[in-house]
């Protein structure tokens, strides 16, 4: 990753965002959390309230409250007067604090029974008299610091940050340019993401630690709700080993810099690149490489607007590790580019650029890379010869383990797959705690008080999630391929199936279709591909559901090919 000169405008674009998230967080959370942990511990004296009230702010389509009151009190024969009911002094309608706190004062005043005020020793004009930290309003607030705030540094950071698609000038799109020897290092953004969660752990540590300081006095004071407040140490506990895990991973590696050779990769040419890396040569390891060709599409504007990825295209392989000059291990690798592909665009709202992924696990350690790399039409382009990724000995066995891990039974004249309910457990799981999450988020805040567009939004959309999610993992799939035909038996706890069946005489061919890029815990991402079976009257069904890499599903389809060729091929 390299930085610039910032990006002018998107610079001003993300100083309000991020000047929201800090502003609440600067001005209100950490005060907050500062004197829900002291005021407790002050000096408690009686005071007498002189005035008591419940003011009522309206908006244009909420109502807010405000308890308000005047209280005197006395310390070392001195008077003083205060006006702070609580530790927020702004009317809100999150909960029913306000309204409680203000009916509260309002019967005390009336019958003019005193009060304690928690009076500050050192400044005795300093006093409060409900300092109970409010975590509804707590919560509301940090979705301001974590959404504004999180929107306006990533936007903040990446007016800074060179990307190599923005360094393609224009004036060269669509005409073949001259290849350079070499490229200068390319790097990953391994470093920035270091930082960033590095300054994520400090934040969440802050936070904790605060936080913790309350809990104790709370759970005294019968405040059971209090101990949902513990997610922020364990989000903290989390942000600090995966923190961990990425300083050891950029420590034992090094940044690990690309070099281009020619320099850029041509369209109807070929790529090819060498990475070096801080880790002793193994001729056995496995270093697997993707290139692909990706469209981001930007659609929409300000709250509405959303970023979506297609991938174009896609190769996989492994790379050719040797021993470097440094006495560590350089990995040489090449792709053969097909022609009438995109090439490298300028960053906007609709454009294309190619990304190359380096992954190995070694001695335990995942080691991933993703490079942006210019890929452009050349002059004379020419395909590669030498060390092509996906001609390296080791392709055959890995994508054989990437078949033997589907429910498969292969016979003679007929290839059978299944996939029983409860399949990808675990992806599946994960989708329904998302949506669970969701929904859940929704109920909550309607219920602590927060305007209703925030369950208009929740809501719905964790409800599609947790019953997609379920609907999947309930439903099995029976799928055959034989000579005679394609068949496919779709089955939801066996109440309701669903037969397909694609006969010989009508089946055309097998395509693939790219079925989702998965990106892990740990970062690596997966490409996944679904084989379908197409009729000449458009007839489609998916034979195998998913399969993880381009080479594991072309293997695949030369074995239904198998079956049906004594009849068809």
């Amino acid at each position: 990753m390299k930085f610039q000169k910032p990006n002018l405008f998107l610079l001003l674009f993300s100083l309000p965002f991020f000047s929201v998230g800090v502003g609440f967080l600067v001005l209100s959370i950490i005060p907050s959390l500062y004197l829900a942990a002291t005021v407790p511990h002050w000096q408690q004296v009686p005071a007498q309230l002189e005035y008591a009230n419940l003011a009522t702010h309206y908006g244009d389509d909420s109502t807010s409250y405000l308890a308000e009151a005047r209280y005197r009190y006395q310390v070392g024969g001195v008077s003083y007067v205060s006006e702070r009911v609580g530790i927020a002094t702004s009317a809100d309608n999150v909960g029913n604090w306000q309204l409680s706190t203000g009916h509260k004062l309002e019967r005390l005043y009336a019958s003019q029974q005193p009060v304690m005020a928690y009076v500050n020793p050192s400044n005795p004009e300093r006093a409060m008299l409900f300092p109970q930290m409010r975590w509804g309003l707590f919560a509301f607030k940090m979705i301001f610091v974590v959404v504004f705030g999180g929107f306006g540094a990533g936007m903040m950071l990446a007016a800074f940050i060179k990307s190599p698609s923005a360094r393609v000038k224009s004036k060269h799109k669509g005409k073949p340019v001259k290849q350079h020897q070499h490229s200068d290092a390319i790097y990953s953004g391994a470093r920035a993401k270091f930082w960033i969660m590095l300054v994520m752990a400090l934040v969440f540590t802050a936070v904790s630690i605060a936080v913790s300081m309350v809990i104790p006095r709370e759970l005294q004071s019968g405040n059971k709700a209090i101990l949902l407040v513990l997610i922020f140490p364990f989000a903290t506990l989390f942000m600090i080993v995966s923190t961990v895990k990425e300083a050891n991973q950029l420590l034992r590696f090094g940044r690990s810099p690309l070099i281009l050779s020619p320099s850029p990769a041509g369209i109807g040419g070929h790529l090819n690149a060498t990475i070096d890396i801080n880790t002793p040569h193994r001729s056995n390891q496995h270093y697997r490489v993707t290139l692909c060709c990706v469209n981001r599409r930007r659609t929409g504007s300000g709250k509405n607007s959303s970023t979506s990825e297609t991938i174009k295209w896609v190769e996989e392989g492994v790379a050719y590790p040797e021993l470097n000059s440094q006495g560590g291990t350089r990995l040489r690798f090449a792709f053969n580019i097909p022609n009438k592909l995109p090439e490298t665009e300028e960053a906007s709202h609709n454009y294309h650029f190619w990304r190359l992924d380096l992954e190995a696990d070694i001695a335990g350690t995942l080691l991933k890379r993703s490079f942006n790399v210019p890929v452009q039409q050349v002059q004379n382009p020419q395909p590669a010869q030498r060390y092509l990724a996906t001609e390296n000995p080791l392709m055959p066995s890995l994508n054989n383990s990437r078949i033997d891990a589907l429910d498969m039974e292969d016979r003679s004249h007929e290839i059978e797959f299944y996939v029983p309910r409860f399949s990808y457990f675990k992806d599946r799981s994960f989708s329904f705690l998302f949506g669970a999450i969701f929904l859940g988020s929704g109920i909550g805040v309607s219920i602590a008080g927060a305007p209703f567009i925030f369950t208009l939004i929740f809501v719905p959309i964790g409800s599609i999630f947790c019953l997609a999610s379920l609907y999947t993992l309930l439903t099995s799939i029976r799928t055959m391929v034989r000579e005679d035909g394609i068949y496919r038996q779709t089955s939801f706890l066996g109440l309701y199936k669903k037969n397909s069946h694609i006969s010989f005489k009508e089946f055309s061919d097998f395509t693939l279709k790219p079925a989702m890029m998965w990106q892990n815990a740990q970062g690596a991402r997966r490409h996944f591909f679904a084989i379908v079976a197409r009729s000449d009257q458009k007839k489609k069904i998916t034979v195998v559901e998913r399969v993880e890499g381009k080479g594991s599903a072309e293997s695949l389809i030369r074995r239904f090919e198998g079956v049906m060729e004594p009849l068809k091929f």
